[in-house]
């Protein structure tokens, strides 16, 4: 999530919508009192990489983080900035980006210590003719 004083605006970060490539190439334009959210570790070497803006003011009084949801962001922040910032957002195609939260689950899953008693299955997706799309689970 960035909150630009310089330039005036507010970036609302989504889910799965390439929206932290998005916000790594909006810090290089940020000002020293805009709000920048930290991001994954891997990510913030990529934006320290490439001489931008790292986290910056998120802590300060109000805690600002990555994903907050409009409403929170509102909440938190000066009414009259609410109303005249401009705020936008990356949207998506709802099923790519559910196939993307899929696959990003299961990847994430790959690397994670199961427990003897309940082990996590991968989901994969089927299909039939008539463009059905059902999600199975596999045994590993």
């Amino acid at each position: 999530m960035i909150l630009s004083h310089k330039h005036k605006y507010i970036f609302i970060k989504s889910f799965k919508t390439a929206s932290t490539s998005l916000e790594i190439a909006l810090s290089k334009f940020c000002g020293k009192e805009d709000i920048i959210t930290p991001i994954k570790n891997e990510d913030e070497i990529i934006r320290k990489n490439k001489g931008y803006n790292g986290p910056q003011n998120y802590n300060d009084k109000l805690v600002f983080h990555e994903h907050m949801p409009a409403s929170e962001i509102k909440l938190k922040i000066n009414l009259d900035v609410w109303n005249k910032y401009f705020k936008f957002t990356v949207v998506r195609n709802p099923f790519n980006q559910i196939v993307s939260a899929f696959y990003w689950h299961n990847k994430s899953k790959e690397n994670e210590r199961k427990f003897l008693f309940f082990k996590k299955r991968k989901k994969s997706f089927c299909g039939n003719k008539n463009g059905f799309i059902g999600i199975t689970s596999s045994s590993n």
